[in-house]
């Protein structure tokens, strides 16, 4: 934004508060200062009884990205890396704090991949790599596990760059 948009901006808060302020009874200077704040946040404001009440202008919701999105975007080739990036989903879109087999099978699935044949393989094979490692505690009574800081970073950069390999 350059200088004369934010200026624009901020007379316009000014003027804004100004008349939220003469409209108040009582409180006025902290009636000024919460239009002006709300106003350069983008909050739009109504008044309603002679009082102001705040109220968040529309904003476009970022819609959240499939599983099947995250796989076109990244890549992966080896069951190794589907894993790691099921694990990647599922704690980075869903908020899983961890994940199980079942979790990580119905991610794959809804990815429209072929499901590994020996998943815990696959997460074993992670670990050894050092991009996931075993959870503090079991999930649904099963074994849990989740990604470490190299297993975020390493799904986050995409696969896509790298020779496949035999491996997997």
């Amino acid at each position: 934004m350059d200088a004369k948009i934010n200026e624009e901006l901020v007379k316009e808060a000014i003027n804004v508060a100004r008349k939220a302020e003469s409209l108040t009874r009582d409180r006025k200077s902290e009636t000024y200062l919460g239009v002006l704040i709300a106003h350069l946040m983008g909050a739009a404001v109504k008044y309603v009884g002679g009082s102001e009440v705040g109220e968040r202008q529309a904003r476009p919701r970022v819609k959240q990205r499939s599983i099947g999105e995250l796989f076109a975007e990244k890549k992966p080739r080896t069951d190794v890396d589907k894993v790691l990036t099921a694990g990647y989903f599922l704690e980075q879109v869903e908020g899983a704090p961890s994940f199980n087999v079942d979790d990580l099978e119905r991610c794959i699935l809804h990815a429209k991949e072929r499901i590994p044949k020996n998943i815990n393989d696959s997460v074993n094979k992670n670990i050894k790599k050092g991009t996931m490692m075993e959870a503090p505690a079991k999930k649904a009574g099963r074994k849990a596990w989740l990604l470490t800081r190299t297993g975020e970073e390493v799904a986050e950069q995409g696969f896509m760059h790298r020779p496949p390999t035999m491996v997997g």
